[in-house]
């Protein structure tokens, strides 16, 4: 089924992983007007000065194919939270037109230019996401830094697919992403909604491939993915505004069914009062609730038909159930 972009953006995400994962309260997102830190010269210079790498772009000519992938992603990048990216597309395409003259210092320049543009987007892209709580330091984003970013590159067999891999982050991410990016082309309004944004901050720590579950907070539904494909999904119990679902990210070890549980006092107020006063005492046991004198593994049992279930649902009697 086909999702439109107000359908997909204006939800909030949290996310739970059986092999890298995650859950969170709605946070300010990285705005469209902000950026990240850039590298300096100095760092792209001390790569290049310490590994000594074949040129990366401009390996046996400028690599066209590449430098336009590049290009393409810059200009979108304001849909990735980096909003530095049009300027340095521009910035970019004058490197690599005078770069054309084959003159070895303009082409050497171009060279250092594309490095720094691809390694402040990529760190861009791997920021932490603002209010995540990572388990596990495995679980935070890996492989931001400038000399990791090049080799990786400069490795990779074919530059072009590698820069569109890394820009996509995982199947989710890109289509959220592109769809926007899409309609922000037809309708010509080139600013992200924030919505948009923090959305695309949190799903980036879902993982590309493997085994994951993503818990979408505005729908309260959990579904389980399998290298980007959906295999199933559940309606499940999410937060509110008052009581938000964290965002964590963190890896499942175990699934408890129908645990023993202690409903907060809201939730018999607003809930299980109001059910017992409109649906009658047959509503209370059949979904497995005890009424208990104390918290605790030796808990009196108390008769359900001895409350003043409209005290309990005005906030005046307490109960615990």
């Amino acid at each position: 089924m086909k999702a439109s972009i107000r359908q997909l953006a204006l939800v909030g995400v949290a996310v739970v992983a059986l092999i890298a994962s995650a859950q969170a309260p709605a946070q300010t997102p990285l705005s469209a007007g902000a950026s990240s830190i850039a590298p300096t010269a100095d760092d792209v210079a001390a790569f290049y000065a310490t590994y000594n790498p074949q040129p990366i772009w401009t390996r046996g000519g400028i690599n066209q194919a590449a430098v336009a992938q590049l290009v393409a992603i810059l200009q979108r990048a304001p849909f990735d939270g980096f909003a530095d990216g049009p300027q340095l597309a521009a910035q970019v395409q004058l490197a690599v037109a005078k770069a054309q003259t084959a003159d070895p210092s303009a082409t050497a320049a171009a060279e250092r230019l594309l490095s720094t543009a691809w390694v402040r987007y990529v760190q861009a892209l791997k920021r932490p996401t603002p209010g995540m709580i990572y388990a596990y330091p495995v679980l935070k984003p890996q492989g931001s830094g400038t000399a990791q970013i090049l080799l990786t590159a400069s490795a990779a067999p074919s530059l072009e697919q590698h820069l569109a891999n890394v820009s996509n982050v995982n199947s989710i991410y890109a289509r959220l992403r592109d769809t926007a990016f899409a309609e922000a082309q037809a309708t010509g309004n080139m600013t992200p909604d924030p919505r948009l944004l923090a959305n695309l901050d949190r799903i980036r720590s879902l993982p590309a491939k493997g085994r994951f579950m993503l818990v979408d907070s505005g729908s309260s539904m959990l579904t389980l993915y399998q290298d980007g494909q959906q295999l199933d999904s559940m309606k499940v119990i999410t937060g509110t505004e008052e009581l938000p679902t964290p965002l964590i990210a963190s890896v499942m070890y175990y699934i408890t069914y129908n645990p023993y549980w202690h409903a907060p006092d809201h939730v018999v107020r607003k809930t299980i009062a109001p059910n017992v006063i409109h649906l009658g005492l047959s509503y209370f046991k059949p979904h497995g609730y005890d009424l208990i004198h104390v918290w605790s593994e030796n808990a009196n049992v108390i008769d359900s038909k001895s409350i003043d279930w409209k005290a309990a649902a005005a906030d005046k009697l307490h109960l615990k159930i």
